[in-house]
This record gives C-alpha cells, sequence and structure tokens, in this order.
C-alpha cells in the first residue's frame, strides 16, 4: 500500500539513507524531502517502484518557512502518514561556562519548534485517518545514558523533544498513530565535523560509532509494520546493539 513520507532534514546523511531505504521497500509512495539549502543529494537519487521524491525547501529557524512547508503539502493533497525528524545544528563541545543562550535558543528552534509547529498542523488532521500514522523522532543516546561530556546545548533540546514525543504518546492514545523515537549512539556524520576526532576519542565516541545507512534501516523499521504495537518508545540504538 502507497504512503505519504514527510522526512525532515533529509539532505543530511541519515536523510539520504532513509529516503533510499523507503525507496526500495515502497511502491508508488510520495517522499517529501525536507531540506534548507542544498537539494542535490537528493535530486540525485533516482525514483524507484513508481515511488515520487519531491524535494521540499524550509529554514526551521524562520516560523513562516515551516508555515509555507506545511500549507504547500497540505495544498497537494498527498498529507504524510509517516514523519520523521532528523533536524540538528552540527554538535559542539563547549563547556557549559562558555555557552551562549541565545545560541542554545537557536538550537531548540531548530529541533524542537519546528517539529511542534509541523505536528500541531499535521497531527490532528492524520490521527483520523483510516491507515495508520506514524511518527518518529530522532533523539539521542544522551537521553537515555549519561551524556556526553560538553554537550549541554545539545542534550536540552533532545530532552525537549522526548518530552514532547511522550507527551503527544498520552494525548492521541487510541488514535490511529504510533508516536516512537531512536536514540543512538554516535553517527559518523557531517554533523561531527566541527569536532576533533581526538576529542570524539576521548569522550569514547569513537568506541561505538555508527554508520548512516545503519541508522537509516533502524528508523525504516519504526516506520514499517515492525512498530505496529509500539508507541511511546525512545529505543536506545549503539554501536554494540540493535534492540530493534
Amino acid at each position: 500500500m502507497s504512503r505519504n513520507y514527510l522526512i525532515l532534514g533529509a539532505s543530511s546523511d541519515v536523510g539520504i539513507e532513509l529516503i533510499k531505504e523507503i525507496n526500495n521497500n515502497e511502491e508508488t509512495s510520495t517522499i517529501w524531502a525536507h531540506y534548507c539549502s542544498n537539494s542535490k543529494l537528493i535530486r540525485s537519487i533516482a525514483e524507484r517502484n513508481g515511488n515520487s521524491i519531491i524535494p521540499i525547501a524550509a529554514n526551521f529557524s524562520d516560523l513562516n518557512d515551516v508555515k509555507k512547508l506545511c500549507l504547500k503539502i497540505n495544498d497537494s493533497q498527498r498529507l504524510p502518514l509517516s514523519i520523521v525528524h532528523l533536524p540538528a545544528p552540527k554538535l559542539l563541545y563547549v563547556k557549559f561556562k562558555e555557552l551562549d543562550w541565545e545560541d542554545c535558543i537557536s538550537d531548540v528552534n531548530i529541533q524542537v519548534r519546528s517539529i511542534f509547529q509541523l505536528l500541531q498542523f499535521f497531527l490532528p488532521r492524520i490521527s483520523k485517518m483510516d491507515q495508520r500514522a506514524k511518527i518518529v523522532f530522532m533523539l539521542s543516546e544522551n537521553t537515555i545514558n549519561p551524556p556526553a561530556k560538553f554537550t549541554t546545548k545539545y542534550t536540552m533540546s533532545k530532552y525537549m523533544l522526548l518530552g514532547l514525543m511522550k507527551s503527544l504518546v498520552v494525548e492521541y492514545a487510541g488514535k490511529n498513530v504510533n508516536i516512537n523515537a531512536l536514540s543512538p549512539s554516535m553517527i559518523d556524520t557531517k554533523l561531527l565535523s566541527e569536532i576533533d576526532r581526538r576529542m570524539l576519542d576521548f569522550c569514547g565516541a569513537l568506541d561505538n560509532i555508527l554508520a548512516p545507512q545503519d541508522v537509516a534501516l533502524s528508523l525504516w523499521k519504526l516506520l514499517s509494520v515492525h512498530s505496529d504495537n509500539m508507541n511511546g518508545e525512545n529505543v536506545l540504538f549503539s554501536g554494540t546493539s540493535n534492540e530493534i
């Protein structure tokens, strides 16, 4: 059965791999692929099995951009029954005493305010549809295990997302929707490009670092029938174990 997907942060390393996974496993589905400034990688993916991959731009620091994205998808009459939220600024290791509060707010706007606004628009609509809806948040092992040092800004946003996820599960209990989260260990992506690898080694992150395609496969399982009986779960996925 065809579905409509909305991948937020689709131009990221994990997002690209997730699009490929959906494209290989689905037929005649629509994949709304969100990006901020560069759609080249998305456009380079060959459509398969009658699927449509539609790049859609939005700057999640701008409330109006998020509204425009919602309205454009709504006007197409192809509402997304599966939504995955991936966006996050590049990870930086910063001591708490050196953090700037405005930078923290910027992080919250990108990671939390964006999906808050999107789900306020889409969730009441898709939760009433006949097909089962799936919402998946990308969190972090920081929300399950003790967080890595110097990641206060990143960890605060992830815990806000966790709180949002848990609250939505309670509010939409009994509806035809599954809302879950994946909490991976460090992923080898562009988000780590500004961190000295020696610092990653010092913090122990290199011991269980994940490949983007492995994380994409776990996300795909949370979108598939494998998760029909899962709701409100924050699934730990580390380099040493896969619990899905």
